[in-house]
């Protein structure tokens, strides 16, 4: 049965409050909207989603599970339940629900394979992950989120080839995405790609100057290529150290790579008085 128009009203004003962070105002008025039409699925999904908000679990699940008996192949209503398994330590019931998600789900299937694969991940089942990634990325080659999490389990595994072109089709399909970048540069940094990576470090920390461990990456890069013959990037190298040190100044090997340039460019003076 189709809600009336009183139940549309109370449904958008209960989405007003959700979006605003009012929960509990929100789920009162989506009550008020299911008095109007007790069948409706998406009314119940949304009071579950209110009612997480408010932090409570054991009404959510039951929200959930009554969008599911007024519609048993809802998507968004599967969708929730599994993620509520998942997030409440119910990872078996989470793959159960999953699965009857994907069976029936037409359109958008891609988040489903997604959210199928980070529960997945979560269990430590990394091969049954990356093919619900595979998949997602079959469905929709632009989804740059699957991209990056299918690249980061691959850099888990020490699998640096792989890891590096999922990187880079997620930098493909979303140019600004940050992670990505920082991701494919420590990818590269590992693959003694160096020269790529200070590239990318250096895009990459001129949003993210903050990050500390990037600049102490990018210093690597620059000492490395600095040994490598390039020495006029030693001073680089300096400064970068240097900045990881003001950011994180209990990080020991920022302090122990400024030594080695300091070192390299005594080096580098000795060499030159000798010739």
């Amino acid at each position: 049965m189709e809600p009336n128009q009183a139940a549309l009203e109370h449904f958008e004003t209960g989405l007003a409050h959700y979006k605003a962070g009012r929960f509990a105002r929100s789920a009162a008025v989506f009550r008020k909207a299911l008095k109007e039409a007790p069948d409706w699925p998406v009314a119940y999904h949304n009071l579950g989603r209110a009612l997480e908000g408010m932090g409570n679990e054991a009404a959510a699940l039951e929200a959930y599970n009554d969008a599911l008996r007024c519609n048993p192949r809802f998507a968004y209503g599967l969708n929730a339940l599994a993620q509520w398994h998942a997030r409440n330590g119910q990872p078996e019931e989470a793959v159960a629900v999953y699965h009857r998600l994907l069976a029936c789900v037409e359109k958008g299937i891609e988040y489903a394979h997604y959210d199928f694969a980070i529960t997945l991940a979560k269990q430590g089942r990394v091969e049954e992950a990356l093919h619900h990634y595979r998949e997602a990325i079959r469905i929709n080659p632009g989804y740059a989120p699957a991209h990056y999490n299918q690249g980061y389990l691959h850099e888990k595994r020490g699998d640096w080839h792989e890891a590096a072109a999922s990187f880079r089709a997620a930098l493909h399909t979303d140019a600004d995405h940050q992670n990505a970048k920082y991701m494919l540069a420590t990818v590269l940094v590992k693959l003694e790609r160096v020269e790529q990576a200070s590239l990318l470090f250096e895009e990459y920390l001129e949003t993210n100057y903050r990050d500390g461990p990037a600049w102490m990456y990018l210093g690597v890069c620059y000492l490395q290529r600095a040994v490598g013959g390039e020495s006029e990037l030693v001073d680089k190298a300096k400064y970068s150290f240097i900045r990881g040190v003001l950011i994180r100044p209990w990080h020991l090997l920022c302090y122990i790579c400024f030594l080695e340039c300091v070192a390299f460019k005594l080096k580098i003076r000795m060499d030159k008085k000798k010739i």
